[in-house]
């Protein structure tokens, strides 16, 4: 496994579960692109990098397989999963349809403080296009955006099921929006959300989200063969 920079940030500490550290901090690094796709993952030079224990590494991994993020062959060892053009396809389409539904039900429900908090994240969202940092703070940005939804409308299912899709998908998130004019594209994308739910305009919200994460998708796919 190649070594990687800043070595001490993925580190755990005593605070919370170590597999949860682990698992949080490994999951960071992916997304991030410091593990890159097809990456095999030594255990013993993970234990190292962290400062867990192998049984804690392990727990984690386990986690990290289930998500999809990494994938364990018999005489291969761990890699980082290489996901397949139909996979990224069928993930997005559900994506679409989910988020759709989220967003929709976000306008209908949203109040004052809602409004409040989603034009502080459209701003977040354009400072970071301002400063070129698409795949961290405008990202986290787009992720407060979820959370505002799901704070809004509720409802755990719907938070579960797109809880399920969006962890298969940081390796993706990262991928697209490094695309050439993404960045710029995604925002103008969520300028069009935020202002539909704002003016309480469901169908209108609904469309522009699901516009985003079919353009999404499709910067995503690349040149997946």
């Amino acid at each position: 496994m190649q070594a990687v920079e800043d070595e001490s940030s993925l580190t755990v500490s005593r605070h919370r579960p170590i597999r949860d550290q682990v698992a949080d901090n490994l999951r960071s690094a992916i997304v991030n692109m410091r593990f890159t796709p097809g990456q095999r993952l030594v255990e013993q030079e993970l234990c190292e990098l962290t400062g867990a224990s192998r049984a804690s590494l392990r727990q984690a991994l386990r986690v990290l397989e289930a998500e999809g993020l990494i994938e364990t062959k018999n005489g291969l060892g761990t890699t980082v999963a290489v996901p397949t053009r139909d996979q990224i396809k069928e993930l997005y389409v559900v994506r679409s349809h989910l988020e759709g539904l989220a967003v929709r039900l976000a306008t209908e429900q949203a109040g004052t403080e809602t409004d409040r908090r989603l034009t502080a994240c459209l701003a977040a969202m354009e400072g970071a296009l301002r400063a070129d940092e698409l795949n961290t703070t405008l990202l986290k940005a787009k992720d407060d955006f979820y959370r505002i939804v799901f704070e809004t409308i509720r409802n755990t299912t719907l938070e579960q099921y797109l809880g399920m899709i969006h962890r298969r998908i940081p390796q993706m998130r990262a991928t697209s929006i490094r695309r050439e004019g993404r960045g710029a594209q995604a925002y103008a994308e969520m300028c069009e959300v935020v202002d539909s739910m704002l003016a309480r305009d469901s169908a209108r919200a609904e469309h522009f989200i699901t516009l985003h994460v079919d353009n999404a998708g499709r910067a995503a796919l690349g040149d997946v063969p």
